[in-house]
């Protein structure tokens, strides 16, 4: 496959090819400013040129922010250097934020303003810094100035650094989201990268006509990897900055691709569902026929069977009338496909964007794999499986369950762990994921759960909480939900409710819970449960950055809660 090579020479030809072409927007006040593959360049060789006085190749520079334009450039300029970017997530707590620095031993530290370097006083290793939102000697302005300089008194003074980086060097060392332990330090290589990168971009047909919101965090993975991806296809990226920003961006941007997490998707469900809500009753009754008929089309995809002449002209009808104005009202009118990973989506939700003639793609990835690994395709998905492998990668189901992964895109080593990177591959160098899951005939993969999350009762039956958990989820008036039961009699739930829910809460749930358990095996079944009056969330430390619930986290937290539910009596058998 092509795309070998560097990323700081894919960056270098996209510059080149690109020239004044727009590529990308990013929020400036109440405006969107654009700025050009040109521009881009710029800041990659200014930073560049700046860095090289002082970082060598194999060094590591920082970058802690929310996503936003300069995170790019500033990420292929480190790399042209050979040296290796470090992302931090903003949300990350001084105390994570110092770990990652003295585990990477940084040598820079780039941070978006001066709130966050505030945030730092009193635990910042002995690091440079530079501040992207400030002025003064600090500024990314001023180290930009620093490094004009230097390329007008040596012109080539970046080509040498460039052209000895290797596909095989360590490109970025990307930490865990640490649900089960202290965060490891993923080190991917520039192959491993751009092979991915590629080979995903290739599986969903992404071009140069696609244009696209960022706002996940580009301290992630499959953030990184899609970015890398766009530099090769040369797309327009918009700069959301925030998921709290992401509605006006898609609204600004009128987007052909929309990469997401459940969560995000389920916010979007619920604010179309909202609006028909307060619409008169007439539109509630048209837009529930739309619906309907929408689903009725959806079965019809899902086995592969054409749509009857009479069904297909009522969906021409809907589309006209209902679908794209309520599409509009998203900023979803060119949108193509919509991504979907991170966590497990509910498969109502999935429907209901279809429905709406959205396809919604899930795909399955890891850090450790450069990101994906399977993917659903814009002409052929299947609800609730996360797609099949990218070509070139061998896929496998263990003996127990456990899904394992051979592919160009895996990762080099746990950085200063030997032997987490010995434990994470079988004798035949296939990962060993974590995650447990079917193959069907077809070749789609479903995820059933993680290997360290199985729940092991004091029966000795072997229960999959995530199965328990989506199934509770799959009413929208409840937000999170996490099962526990580990050598013990019987399960037990912790749930939130959706911020905007509004009925008395533990009859509802308690019926919630109810239909769940009517589809489950008596031992998988919720015996009792709690509503807790707080949210999981990031900024309290109980979901990870991608949204996923830290189960080992929530667990020390309600440790006294949960025991309550386990009375003397319970306790014995």
């Amino acid at each position: 496959m092509s795309g070998s090579g560097t990323i700081g020479r894919i960056a270098e030809r996209a510059e080149r090819e690109g020239g004044d072409d727009i590529a990308a927007f990013r929020p400036v006040g109440q405006r969107w400013m654009p700025g050009t593959w040109k521009e881009l360049g710029e800041i990659r060789r200014e930073v560049a040129a700046s860095l090289a006085r002082f970082v060598q190749p194999g060094e590591r520079v920082a970058i802690l922010s929310q996503t936003r334009w300069e995170w790019g450039p500033i990420d292929l300029a480190i790399l042209s250097l050979g040296a290796t970017t470090v992302g931090i997530y903003p949300t990350s707590t001084p105390a994570q934020i110092e770990y990652i620095l003295v585990h990477s031993r940084a040598r820079v530290l780039i941070v978006e303003d001066t709130a966050q370097l505030a945030r730092l006083k009193g635990i910042l290793p002995d690091v440079r810094r530079i501040v992207i939102d400030a002025s003064g000697e600090h500024s990314l302005d001023a180290w930009r100035e620093k490094g004009r300089a230097a390329l007008a008194a040596f012109p080539e003074i970046l080509e040498p650094r460039l052209d000895a980086v290797k596909p095989s060097d360590v490109a970025t060392l990307v930490y865990t989201s640490g649900t089960t332990g202290p965060p490891k330090a993923v080190a991917l290589t520039h192959e491993a990268l751009l092979w991915t990168s590629l080979a995903g971009t290739r599986f969903i047909g992404a071009t140069k006509e696609d244009v696209a919101v960022s706002y996940l965090p580009m301290a992630h993975v499959l953030t990184r990897v899609n970015y890398y991806g766009y530099l090769q296809v040369r797309g327009t990226g918009w700069y959301a900055e925030s998921m709290e920003k992401v509605g006006a961006a898609w609204l600004a941007a009128n987007p052909t691709i929309v990469a997401s997490v459940p969560r995000v998707l389920e916010k979007a469900q619920a604010k179309i569902l909202a609006a028909v809500a307060e619409s008169p009753a007439t539109r509630r009754a048209i837009f529930a026929r739309a619906l309907k008929a929408g689903l009725k089309r959806v079965t019809y995809l899902e086995r592969g069977e054409p749509l009857p002449a009479l069904l297909a002209a009522e969906i021409r009808l809907w589309q006209r009338v209902v679908y794209s104005k309520v599409l509009a009202r998203l900023g979803w009118t060119r949108v193509r496909f919509a991504m979907c990973g991170g966590a497990p989506l509910r498969p109502d939700v999935a429907r209901f964007f279809h429905a709406l003639g959205v396809t919604v793609i899930e795909g399955f990835g890891m850090t450790e794999t450069a990101s994906p690994i399977t993917l659903n395709t814009p002409s052929s998905w299947r609800i609730g499986s996360v797609g099949r492998a990218l070509p070139g990668i061998a896929l496998e189901i263990a003996a127990d369950g456990e899904i394992l992964v051979r592919s160009p895109g895996l990762f080099a080593r746990y950085d200063g762990d030997e032997k987490s990177t010995r434990e994470a591959f079988d004798e035949r160098g296939f990962f060993k994921t974590g995650d447990v899951g079917t193959l069907d005939a077809e070749g789609f993969l479903r995820i059933t759960d993680r290997k360290r999350d199985l729940i092991i009762t004091s029966g000795g039956k072997n229960v999959a909480p995530q199965n328990i958990e989506a199934l509770i989820r799959e009413d929208g008036r409840v937000s999170q939900v996490a099962v526990f039961g580990e050598q013990r009699p019987y399960l037990v739930a912790l749930v939130t409710l959706a911020p905007e829910t509004q009925f008395p809460a533990k009859k509802a749930v308690q019926e919630i819970v109810d239909r769940a358990n009517a589809k489950l095996a008596p031992y998988e079944t919720i015996k009792k449960f709690r509503v807790l009056t707080e949210d999981f969330t990031v900024e309290n430390d109980l979901l990870t950055p991608t949204l996923k619930v830290k189960r080992r986290a929530v667990q020390k937290r309600y440790q006294t809660l949960i025991d309550e539910m386990y009375d003397a009596v319970d306790a014995r058998q």
